[in-house]
């Protein structure tokens, strides 16, 4: 059975195992390498399948990048999860922007080079999810009633500006991978890490703590 739409593929069939997974992960890969030269014959090559059974699943170019992206979306959702499970909440947050920071730096970026108008509309679509992901993770980090959290508006807010500088990042990286881990402390209200005397960092607690809209 073809996968042709995005939209077949749903939560019901994530996280995708056997042949679908090692065929979007080799498509993953030669998409990195090759951009827009890419050719089905390679991603059959790198999945060690046949073409024919490339194409059973995935009969277009078009295909295999609405999977590639779906693929991604799902991985951040379930990553995210895990990277934070069993954190204490005062330091979710921070795991959490590690957590982006380092899934970033996954993703094939030649996308955009390959489709740039699919890249773009995928990180629109993208980004009301992933915004989700980080307002309930702030929710959890201040649920205790005693503690002066932000409001919920300001919730919505902090994760805006987290979302949208991961995704500015992507479309226009840095020259040093650490910058966008820097930049997503400044979005979500955190100081600039500082190197403690023994070269070990050392964090604040986010100043959102508190914070209004």
């Amino acid at each position: 059975m073809a996968l042709t739409d995005a939209k077949q593929l749903d939560d019901r069939r994530w996280p995708v195992q056997g042949t679908v997974q090692q065929l979007i992960l080799a498509a993953g890969l030669v998409i990195s390498r090759r951009g827009g030269d890419f050719s089905m014959s390679e991603i059959a090559a790198e999945a060690s399948v046949s073409r024919p059974t490339l194409y059973r699943y995935f009969p277009t170019k078009s295909d295999v990048l609405h999977a590639v992206a779906a693929d991604s979306r799902v991985r951040f959702a379930a990553g995210l999860e895990a990277a934070t499970d069993g954190v204490p909440p005062a330091e979710r947050l921070e795991r959490a922007l590690d957590y982006v920071a380092e899934f970033q730096r996954t993703l094939p970026r030649a996308i955009i080079n390959v489709a740039p108008g699919f890249a773009l509309r995928q990180l629109a679509d993208a980004l009301p999810h992933m915004r989700a992901s980080i307002i309930g993770l702030l929710a959890d980090c201040f649920d205790d009633p005693a503690a002066s959290g932000p409001s919920p508006q300001a919730c919505h807010d902090i994760a805006d500006r987290i979302v949208r500088t991961a995704m500015s990042y992507f479309l226009f990286p840095g020259e040093d991978p650490a910058d966008l881990a820097k930049a997503l402390r400044t979005a979500a209200g955190f100081p600039p890490l500082r190197q403690a005397p023994d070269s070990e960092a050392e964090t604040s607690p986010p100043t959102t703590r508190g914070a209004g809209p």
